[in-house]
Order: structure tokens, then C-alpha cells, then sequence
């Protein structure tokens, strides 16, 4: 059967770029897959199997969220085994006023939406970080929501 996914909602911000970081064994798979302004079942992957590894994907939102910010929220889940550690940032500019949101450990296998609640203040990029701080990282991340 042929899934016609909806069309982009024009109140919602999403992901229409993305760049990725690498940092010792950190490894980015597929960053791409989270561009798009819907879930499509086609993941990013960020995995650290080992403590202190790190990944990060940047992307690039389609426009930029005002000042008064928007409810952030990311379609993943981690891998079965794993209680993989997100954190996402937020910055106006890619270089310096990058802002930390928030962590969450994610335990669930099957993708949902991770909320990162309401980011209060204006940004275009969002960095979601995957670090291993005693626990190995394998995520699974479809795309990235904001909502006004």
C-alpha cells in the first residue's frame, strides 16, 4: 500500500538541513533522516558504545522560531538494551549562544515523541547530542518538531 505522507504544516518548524559531529568512537549514521516536516520510519542513528564517546547532529530549521519560542520535540527511541542519553541545544546562530534545553534517558523501543518542552527564546538550529557518561548511546531519530 502507497503511504502519501501529509504536507508540511506551515505553523510548524522542522529540519530542512543537517550536519553531524563526530567525537572519539562517537559515530553519526544517516543524519539526513531527520529533514522533513513529518515522521517517515527513515532514522538517524547515534551511537557511543564507549564512556566519554559523542555524536551530535546539527540541523538547520526551515525558518526561524520568533522570540517567544515554541514547544521542541524529536520522533525516536532508543535501541533494546540501551539507556541511551539525548541532550539538545539550541542556538540563533550555529557558533556561540548555543543554549542547553534539556536530557532525557530513553529506554523505549519504539519511537515517539521526545519532548523538550518549551524552548523560550529564538533559534534555527537545533543540536540533539548523544553522549555516553557510563551508559552506552544508540539512538534512533526520525525528525524534529517545533511547534509555535
Amino acid at each position: 500500500m502507497l503511504v502519501i505522507p501529509p504536507p508540511p504544516r506551515s505553523e510548524y518548524y522542522w529540519a530542512y538541513q543537517t550536519g553531524e559531529y563526530e567525537y572519539q568512537n562517537g559515530v553519526v549514521n544517516y543524519h539526513e533522516r531527520v529533514v522533513g516536516s513529518y515522521y517517515d520510519n527513515e532514522f538517524a542513528e547515534i551511537y557511543c558504545p564507549n564512556q566519554e564517546d559523542r555524536a551530535d547532529i546539527i540541523a538547520t530549521l526551515n525558518k526561524e522560531v520568533d522570540s517567544s519560542g515554541g514547544r521542541l520535540e524529536i520522533k525516536g527511541c532508543s535501541y533494546s538494551g540501551y539507556d541511551s542519553d539525548i541532550y539538545v541545544w539550541v542556538s540563533s546562530d550555529n557558533e556561540y549562544d548555543w543554549e542547553f534545553v534539556y536530557m532525557h534517558t530513553i529506554t523505549a523501543t519504539s519511537p515517539y515523541w521526545i519532548d523538550f518542552y518549551n524552548v523560550e527564546r529564538s533559534f534555527q538550529y537545533v543540536r540533539i547530542v548523544g553522549y555516553n557518561s557510563g551508559n552506552s548511546v544508540r539512538l534512533s531519530l526520525d525528525c524534529i518538531c517545533v511547534t509555535p
